[in-house]
């Protein structure tokens, strides 16, 4: 079975782009990051998330969707992913449309969860264009299509997904080589649409 995957902590060090007091602030969390502190990682990431930072929205939904430093609540995690998620940042984008393709914390809709990960992919993140080719492969929220599902495993791979490419390679001895062509040619398309803005 293909299954779309949580992506892992990012912490962002935003020293060369934000001003002092925000470095300094940063630099706090690295440190309690470093030191496998995941309550002191909580304490620093807080503020940081409170006063708008995308970046720390994204860690703070991370720390509560794993149970890192407090205890796991998917609800909170959709908070913070869906605050940073409104600011663009792609991988909470993706991450709150894993939340709901599996509806933990919030209401089941995998409608929702495809309208995320394309949001996601239009915003950079590779892995959401391996979710949208999962989505198409079964079924899920669209009409069934096995080709345009290779096309997007296709061009998850091409932009660097390691499930991508997984789930390629699961699905491509399942077509022949007419298939396969016509997948290439719309994965380049699809790269075309998710450039536009």
């Amino acid at each position: 079975m293909i299954e779309p995957r949580i992506a892992g902590v990012l912490l962002v060090v935003l020293v060369a782009v934000v001003g002092a007091p925000a470095a300094a602030d940063w630099a706090e969390v690295r440190r309690a990051f470093e030191a496998g502190d995941a309550v002191a990682l909580m304490a620093a990431l807080r503020p940081l998330a409170e006063s708008g930072d995308a970046d720390a929205q994204f860690n703070m939904g991370i720390l509560h969707d794993t149970g890192q430093g407090v205890p796991q609540d998917y609800r909170e995690a959709a908070r913070w992913y869906a605050a940073a998620g409104d600011q663009n940042h792609p991988t909470a984008q993706y991450n709150l449309g894993l939340l709901y393709f599996e509806g933990k914390g919030v209401e089941r809709d995998q409608a929702k969860a495809l309208d995320l990960y394309r949001r996601a992919a239009r915003n950079g993140d590779a892995d959401a264009f391996s979710s949208i080719g999962y989505m198409f492969l079964y079924g899920i929220s669209v009409e069934e299509d096995r080709l345009e599902g290779l096309a997007y495993f296709l061009l998850a791979a091409e932009r660097g997904s390691g499930d991508g490419a997984r789930n390629r390679d699961l699905v491509l001895g399942s077509f022949d080589t007419n298939d396969f062509a016509f997948a290439r040619s719309r994965s380049r398309d699809l790269a075309v649409e998710f450039s536009q803005p």
